[in-house]
């Protein structure tokens, strides 16, 4: 006769052998390493503006707030495995919600990033809805006419939005403790506050792809099939991808504001979508790491290596770096983060005892 019994986190039963402890304990190696990584990343991001030199703080916070829009196409294609192509309008959703409630409506800052991702989180639900339908590249394809429509969209709507002339919102002024008062001063505490929520997201995000809710989008991904016979919503996941992606585009592109408190249609256009598409494949879209390099190699790789030296080329960055990167590592730069069992919790031992 067959039990099966279930032992709490850093107990064993009888019949648990000795490798399962020192699987456990490399586990928890791993995961001390990677916080620890995390957090040297997070000091230098913190230090950065006084270290690096040639590159701006609006730079930087570009950088930081494409990070956070860039772990939104994570959660679509490379956890619940759907191809995206529009995310650039997702990240212009959240910036002209920034203009709506904080430029025409008076609200603050605060409730105008929080309202971004609200509204970012419910168009992504939306544009998931022709995934019950289809995937692969017909799902791409119809991502990508919404990244196509967006820009005349808002032209359309220019009594809302500001049309082709732009629409500015008021500078984020530095809080009356920051210490530097001054214009760049509070361009420096927008690059804090960027990075503090880009810290406060990715330590969220962690723990829900190592959640059951992650570990269902990674089933529902690999084999839709199974994931449906052993109970899992399929389509349901997949909307709860699209809208957290959404969520996610719309905070990054709330932030972009915070950066230069402008915005104008041709910002968001196709080829953006494009080029958010290509730094996730390029640097890895199961990697918790691969926003992070994604937003180093379409923000600051061509600033470092083409506009501060003359050659003008930032057009032609990403299809090479696409085009070598997809010969030498096709499945991303970064190796993708290790799958968790979705019927074993972490922190809990099964074995089967008795015969």
């Amino acid at each position: 006769m067959n039990e099966r019994t279930t032992a709490p986190a850093g107990w064993s039963s009888r019949g648990t052998s000795r490798s399962e402890f020192r699987i456990t304990e490399a586990g928890g190696g791993r995961q001390l390493l990677r916080f620890a990584l995390f957090g040297a990343v997070a000091l230098v991001a913190v230090l950065a503006p006084f270290l690096v030199e040639g590159i701006s703080v609006s730079d930087l916070t570009r950088t930081v707030a494409t990070t956070i829009s860039l772990a939104g196409l994570m959660v679509i294609m490379g956890y619940a495995g759907q191809l995206s192509m529009g995310h650039g309008a997702l990240t212009g959703v959240g910036a002209y919600s920034m203009v709506l409630f904080v430029g025409r409506w008076g609200f603050s800052y605060a409730v105008g990033i929080v309202l971004a991702i609200l509204v970012g989180a419910v168009i992504g639900a939306i544009v998931a809805l022709p995934s019950f339908r289809v995937g692969g590249i017909q799902l791409a394809l119809v991502t990508f006419t919404i990244a196509t429509a967006f820009p005349p969209l808002v032209n359309r709507l220019a009594w809302l939005t500001g049309g082709p002339g732009g629409s500015p919102i008021p500078r984020l002024p530095a809080p009356g403790w920051f210490p530097d008062q001054s214009r760049s001063g509070g361009r420096l505490f927008g690059y804090f506050l960027a990075v503090t929520i880009a810290v406060v997201v990715f330590v969220a995000l962690t723990g829900v792809l190592r959640s059951r809710v992650g570990r269902a989008w990674q089933a529902s991904r690999d084999n839709p099939l199974a994931a449906a016979a052993v109970g899992i919503p399929v389509g349901l996941s997949r909307v709860g991808a699209y809208a957290l992606g959404g969520a996610l585009a719309g905070l990054g592109g709330s932030l972009l504001l915070v950066e230069t408190p402008f915005v104008v249609p041709t910002q968001f256009g196709p080829f953006v979508s494009i080029e958010l598409y290509a730094a996730i494949v390029i640097a890895g879209a199961r990697s918790l790491w691969g926003p992070l390099v994604g937003a180093l190699i379409i923000t600051l790789l061509p600033e470092l290596l083409f506009r501060r030296w003359g050659l003008g080329a930032e057009e032609w960055v990403i299809p090479i770096v696409l085009v070598l990167a997809t010969f030498l590592r096709p499945q991303g730069l970064l190796p993708p983060d290790r799958p968790r069992s979705l019927a074993a919790p972490s922190g809990e031992a099964v074995s089967t005892v008795g015969r």
